[in-house]
């Protein structure tokens, strides 16, 4: 066991007798300040005025806190997010914003080809749910070709910054910007 000062994080005492332990038990039941643990650093825990505190993610260290794996597949989920996210944002295309995700793309497709077979698809829902009039094939096709193109434009950034994630080692993870990155990255494609 460990008898810590709460306020300073400093181990004043380690020992493993039940008497020893006893007397720190008594000892921080009387002063706030002290404390028994049975390890000393917790991980995913901090100090904070005295008080122990779960530490925010953006704190925890590797591999104390988390494993360089670990790290790595939230640093992946948080990018799947991002993703989603910048496919929501849409595409402009006769002065509206449409949603560019690949649900988008596969069912403007569909439409397509439902139009070819002579069932005509008199609109097409924006971003913030509302219709938008489509009056030819071509037109769809124009929808269809600019949200093809900025879902491929959003799926290249998403796979360049992917595979930078898995070759980052424990330090880089730790400093990994995943929004500078896919910044970056968008710059660097032309977007």
């Amino acid at each position: 066991m460990i008898f810590l000062n709460l306020q300073t994080g400093e181990v004043i005492e380690e020992s493993s007798e039940d008497t020893v332990i006893h007397g720190w038990r008594q000892m921080a039941q009387a002063d706030p300040n002290l404390g028994v643990l049975e390890q000393w650093p917790i991980p995913k825990t901090k100090l904070l005025e005295g008080k122990l505190v779960a530490k925010p993610e953006d704190e925890w260290e590797i591999p104390f806190d988390i494993s360089a794996e670990e790290s790595r597949n939230r640093l992946l989920q948080k990018l799947k997010i991002l993703f989603s996210e910048k496919c929501n944002d849409g595409i402009s295309f006769e002065g509206e914003i449409f949603q560019t995700d690949e649900m988008s793309l596969n069912r403007i497709g569909l439409a397509i080809q439902d139009w070819g077979r002579g069932i005509e698809t008199p609109y097409w829902i924006r971003r913030d749910n509302t219709r938008h009039q489509i009056t030819s094939l071509e037109q769809l096709n124009n929808l269809a070709t600019a949200i093809g193109i900025r879902w491929r434009v959003l799926f290249d950034i998403f796979s360049r910054v992917k595979s930078k994630i898995t070759i980052l080692d424990e330090n880089e993870l730790t400093t990994f910007d995943l929004l500078a990155e896919w910044i970056n990255t968008e710059q660097a494609v032309g977007r």
